[in-house]
């Protein structure tokens, strides 16, 4: 049977500790709120912001936000304390949805370009989840089946960018961080490439294709678009 297709949608911002997670979190919602619903808010009030109580992170689940077709949507806010140029000190957004119950064209048209600036992203990475699959090895162990990262690398989403996926977004210090060329040299690049390149909110969104492609043509994008870039 084949497996049906769920695709994750991230969103990376850098905390500042002049920016309380409070401000970010009013900030994004107040951003959103001309985004027609489910995306925006609509004349729903904004889901209040998660406390910390003890803990250096405070979530807040916003799946029943989403409604149909997202399947796990969670906000996550770092402390502001102790913080380092590091993924583990950012502030985030995931969003597993169904693309068969979705506006794909909607989405990384309109909603997406929205998000960036709303939640100041220095990153969003869109990809199908079975580029999870392929980068874990599943092992069957006393009865029980477990799954290892097939890379022991860690790979700070602040400097690195492993895979350009499908559709992304990189601001100028990601850009020449990870690629040694500004947003506009990104998007110069990758002109005649890609379905969409525009620069956005002081950095590059790039659409690969709005379409939802099998994982195969997925892979041979991605590729394309990263080998052009480092070329």
């Amino acid at each position: 049977m084949k497996k049906k297709q769920r695709y994750c949608l991230m969103f990376h911002a850098r905390v500042d500790e002049a920016v309380s997670a409070e401000q970010r979190h009013a900030r994004f919602f107040e951003g959103i709120k001309g985004i027609p619903v489910p995306w925006g808010l609509g004349d729903r009030p904004a889901p209040p912001a998660p406390d910390f109580g003890r803990s250096s992170s405070a979530a807040i689940g916003l799946t029943k936000f989403f409604g149909d077709g997202v399947k796990r949507a969670m906000l996550t806010y770092r402390y502001r304390r102790m913080l380092s140029d590091d993924g583990y000190s950012d502030d985030g957004l995931i969003i597993d949805f169904d693309p068969a119950k979705v506006d794909v064209h909607h989405l990384v048209y309109t909603v997406i370009p929205r998000y960036v600036e709303a939640f100041d992203a220095y990153r969003v990475d869109y990809y199908d989840e079975q580029f999870v699959d392929l980068a874990y090895e599943e092992r069957v162990e006393e009865g029980r089946i477990t799954f290892t990262a097939k890379s022991k690398e860690y790979v700070n989403p602040r400097f690195k960018v492993e895979r350009v996926n499908v559709v992304s977004f990189f601001d100028d210090l990601l850009c020449r961080r990870a690629f040694n060329l500004s947003p506009a040299e990104v998007m110069e690049r990758l002109q005649g490439k890609v379905e969409h390149a525009q620069l956005l909110h002081g950095g590059v969104y790039l659409i690969g294709s709005s379409r939802v492609l099998p994982l195969d043509d997925a892979q041979k994008l991605c590729r394309e678009m990263k080998s052009a870039l480092l070329g």
